[in-house]
């Protein structure tokens, strides 16, 4: 340090520095110094001056896209403590380089991290695998659902019921000329004629869903197992 430079000069620096740049820490005024220092010639006001233009420049870098005029922009009070926090563990860390207690600190937050990292992802994993038991019964529903529809329209299929339905509206018409009765009676009869294709569609359909929720069960005992509670009863 240059032997002019006295311990109460130095002091005296420190305050005017501070009442320009709000919370500094000693870490960055610090840092700044030694910055400072290697262009030093003599004279505290230069000193000063230098010391808060490194300081101006050293929190620059962590205010992107704003510009910090005497330590000052606007922002709100958690921008600027964020701010202070980063400068100074930025400014520590350039004084302690080298230091193996810091390496010792910086290998334990790695493994922090890391264990952060890992519980995160494993509390994603339990949430989605959650989310998807407890979606089982909604899905079921929907399924079991379309299987009674394909019971009601193979009901409504029903040769029997279809020609006792033709054979009826077919006679009331000849009987009583009611004209509707024909329309209705031609109309059960087009449904006939269309019954065997649609017979095999609900068939295939009923397969396809009976299928899904056999594999959605199957999908239902291995989510409670892992999850360790009783399954649904979906049947």
């Amino acid at each position: 340090m240059n032997p002019t430079l006295s311990l109460a000069d130095l002091e005296v620096i420190k305050q005017e520095v501070s009442k320009q740049h709000q919370q500094l820490s000693d870490s960055e005024f610090n840092r700044a110094l030694g910055a400072a220092l290697v262009d030093y010639t003599g004279g505290n006001t230069k000193l000063t001056v230098a010391i808060s233009a490194e300081i101006e420049t050293w929190r620059a870098k962590f205010t992107p896209g704003f510009t910090v005029i005497g330590g000052r922009i606007a922002g709100s009070t958690a921008f600027w403590q964020k701010v202070y926090r980063d400068a100074e563990d930025a400014a520590k860390r350039e004084l302690l380089a080298g230091s193996r207690e810091l390496a010792e600190l910086d290998a334990l937050q790695a493994e922090a991290t890391a264990a952060k990292q890992k519980a995160d992802a494993k509390n994603a994993q339990l949430n989605a695998v959650f989310a998807e038991f407890n979606g089982i019964p909604d899905k079921a529903a929907r399924l079991q659902h379309q299987l009674t529809n394909c019971g009601l329209e193979r009901e409504l299929l029903s040769e029997v019921k279809l020609a006792a339905q033709i054979k009826s509206n077919y006679l009331e018409w000849l009987q009583t000329g009611n004209q509707n009765r024909k329309i209705d009676a031609d109309f059960f009869c087009a449904v006939l004629t269309q019954r065997a294709i649609k017979v095999s569609v609900i068939d295939e359909l009923e397969t396809q869903l009976r299928s899904e929720l056999k594999t959605l069960d199957k999908r239902n005992v291995e989510l409670a197992r892992t999850l360790n509670i009783k399954r649904y009863q979906l049947s």
